[in-house]
Formats: C-alpha cells, structure tokens, sequence
C-alpha cells in the first residue's frame, strides 16, 4: 500500500532514475547504442570496462524499477472513470511528449542552421529544413528525436489497457506474469519490442497492488550486503563475458552475456528498492532536495539529444586530459543536468503557463510551498488580531 515511506522513495527514485539516465546516455565510446546481449568486440582498456560496466550493467536498473513504480501508481489511482483516466494522462504523457519532440525539432534546427550550413545532411541524416509534413508527423508522433520519450508512451499505451491487465490479473495472474517475463528475457530491445518488454514490470506493479504485497519492509530472506556482492559480481561478470565471451565460445556468447544482463537488472532493483531508505530519509530532510525535486522532468526531457550533440566536442576539446573519454564520461552528465535544471528554473519562473503544460502539470514546488506557508501567514495575522483585541479590551476597562 502506499505509505509516508513508499510515496517518499518513489518520489526519489524517479529523481535518481532520472540522474542515472543522463550518465548511461553520455556513454562516449565507438559503439553508442547499448542492448542487453551486446558484445564487445575491442580490447579491454581500463575506460572502455569502466564505461561498459556502469553504462550497460550496473544502471540498467531503471526502467524496470521505474515500469513497476509506473504500474503501481496507476492501480492506486483515485480516478474511476476510464475515460478521466485516459483524459488525465493524455495531459501528463501525451501533450509533454509532443512538446518535447517538437522542441528538440527546434533545437536541431537551429543547431544545423549554424553548424551544418556546408553539409547536405544534418544531425539525424536528412535535415529539418527538408522536411516535408509526413517527416514532421513522424518525428511528433511515432519516432522522437528524443529517444526516451518511448518510456511516455509506453506507459500511456499500458494505461489504455489497463481494465483488460486488471481482468488478466483476477483470472490466470501467474500465466500472465509468467508469460511476460518470458517475453521480457528473450525478446529484443528494440523499436516496439521495447515496451512489451518491460510490460511486466508494469504489470508486476499492478499486481503488488492488487494483492496487497508489503514493499514497505524487506522480506525475511533478503540481506543487503549479500544483494549488493551479488549484483556488483553479476555485472562483472556480464562484462568480461561481453569482452571475452566472442574469443571462448563464438556467438553462444549472445545468450550467455543475455542472460547475466537480466540476472543483475532483477539483483540490481531488489537491492536499491530495499536499501535505499536510509538516503531517502536523509534527503527527504534537506532543503536543498525539495527545491530540486520538481526539476527531474526538465532532465528527462531535454538531457537528449543535447547530451548526444555535445559528445564530440567535449571529448575534443579536452583531448589534452589524461583518459579523456572517461573524463567526459562522469563530467559531461553532470553540465548537462545543470543546464536542464537552470532551463527549468527560467521557465518556471518568466513562462509558468508554458510549463505546466509542458511539465504535465508536474513540478509543482512553488504551489506547495505557498500552500505550506499559509497557515505560518495566517497565524501571524491572528497572532496581530489577538495582540490588538486584548489592548481593546483593556482599554474599554
């Protein structure tokens, strides 16, 4: 059920998740496009295992977590009607992602328009200003430039299925789960596969609240350090095998590295789920969380392609630094999380209209915190009217 405990970790979950999302994407080796039974065929340098192990193994964590957070969210909705349902999250998934796919449109545009003015290509091949209506449409609607944005409308495509999930569920649930799990172990991680995918989490969400699971404590048979050992080994062991695996056993490497992938996602999220609680305590308590805490979204949607476009550059224009790769590899995520998180505050500020529809009416600090205060201000003015009731009253005697 959702408890003080529950709702403050996921509140902070979906923030760290989001953090960890701009490091994984400002992987900066050769090879930048990361799937679960990848291989890689380069020698072992210190930067590349460093890169590859976070990267592809120990973050991969997140959007499992965050599917299950999303499935467990929706089943403790307070809307009934499904079609208020669908109402409400066409504003929080479905207007912000047009937004945002339209606004990265904009941001290459006027990228190609000062860099690639000698080039016919541009940035993504074909250039913006070439684009006809049907190219426009495409990269609205069906394949962003952003490419996170498959994450909205998974999750907005779940939500639409939601009544036949909560049928399946009553019915034939260990089939159901069972079958997804299956899909989410074998199936690809690419184009439309991706969300039937991590549909079992977001089911898996679902039924922990259908059946009223405690994820508030720890089960009897988890123990942290045990969890922490296990996953920190799976994903090392995923890695070498993704280095060496091709030379030992050819292409049954493919399967083997697969499987050792999934292994530390499922170690990986049990662990930070129960173990976490204590830095959530401490952040939850901490000025400078809550004023940070309504500017995840902002990191989520333009940290790409912007990170994308800087790579390059970065890495040229400190080739003069020792493991430079790496170097960008912790540096670059870091400006660009500053960057969204000072756009976030400009916007908020000069355009609030703006951003609440662009937000999906999320990041509502300013609201709270006024909403906060009050009462602090309204005993402040009784406090005045009591101070002057009482000379009143004595000056009537």
């Amino acid at each position: 059920m959702m408890t003080k405990t529950v709702s403050q970790k996921i509140k902070f979950l979906y923030i760290f998740c989001m953090l960890l999302l701009v490091v994984i994407h400002g992987y900066n080796l050769n090879d930048r496009v990361l799937s679960p039974n990848q291989l890689q065929h380069a020698d072992i340098t210190f930067t590349n295992f460093i890169e590859f192990y976070i990267a592809n193994a120990l973050l991969r964590f997140r959007i499992p977590l965050l599917m299950t957070i999303s499935g467990f969210l929706l089943a403790q909705s307070s809307v009934t009607s499904y079609v208020d349902l669908v109402v409400k999250k066409m504003r929080t998934l479905i207007l912000p992602f047009i937004l945002i796919a339209a606004s990265s449109l904009l941001l290459s545009y006027i990228i190609e328009s000062v860099f690639y003015t000698s080039t016919e290509s541009g940035v993504w091949g074909k250039k913006i200003a070439d684009y006809s209506i049907n190219d426009f449409v495409y990269r609205l609607l069906v394949s962003p430039l952003p490419f996170q944005l498959w994450y909205l409308k998974s999750v907005f495509t779940l939500t639409l299925l939601f009544p036949l999930i909560k049928i399946a569920l009553k019915r034939f649930p260990y089939l159901l789960l069972g079958a997804l799990f299956i899909l989410w172990a074998v199936a690809d991680n690419e184009g439309g596969l991706r969300m039937i995918r991590f549909s079992f989490y977001f089911v898996l969400g679902i039924y922990i609240v259908q059946e009223k699971i405690d994820i508030d404590h720890a089960p009897v048979w988890f123990s942290r350090t045990k969890f922490l050992i296990l996953f920190i080994l799976a994903g090392l062991i995923k890695t070498i095998i993704a280095f060496k695996g091709y030379a030992l056993i050819g292409n049954s490497a493919v399967y083997l590295v697969r499987f050792m992938y999934d292994i530390t996602v499922l170690l990986g999220a049990i662990f930070i789920w129960f173990s976490i609680d204590p830095v959530v305590h401490y952040c939850s308590n901490k000025k400078w969380y809550v004023q940070f805490a309504p500017k995840f979204f902002f990191i989520y949607a333009f940290h790409a392609p912007l990170v994308n476009y800087l790579i390059d550059p970065y890495i040229h224009f400190f080739k003069f630094i020792p493991l430079t790769h790496l170097f960008a590899f912790f540096t670059l995520p870091v400006l660009v999380i500053a960057f969204c998180v000072g756009l976030d505050v400009v916007t908020s500020r000069f355009f609030p209209s703006f951003y609440s529809l662009f937000t999906g009416g999320r990041g509502s600090a300013k609201k709270s915190v006024l909403k906060n205060a009050q009462p602090s201000t309204y005993n402040h003015y009784q406090r005045v009217n009591d101070v002057l009731a009482k000379r009143y009253t004595l000056f009537a005697k």
